[in-house]
């Protein structure tokens, strides 16, 4: 869910292309030496293994789930 909310957050909210937006859902789903990544969650690594889950798929799945959710938002300022 990380890395299909940041997919979808790059194209709406900053404006990406679909290339820098997988690139980014990448960073979520791989980690980095500072943040762990998605894949290295138990239940994850059972359910996709070795295999890229970051494919069409992904992104029509993603942009189906969390677009209405982010063009049904606003930002709260206090």
């Amino acid at each position: 869910p990380e890395s299909s909310f940041e997919y979808v957050r790059q194209i709406q909210l900053m404006y990406r292309t679909k290339q820098a937006a997988i690139h980014a859902a990448r960073k979520k789903w791989a980690g980095s030496d500072f943040a762990r990544g998605e894949s290295e969650d138990p239940y994850f690594e059972r359910c996709f293994g070795k295999i890229d889950p970051l494919d069409e798929v992904f992104e029509n799945i993603a942009t189906e789930t969390f677009l209405p959710l982010l063009n049904h938002s606003s930002e709260i300022v206090l």
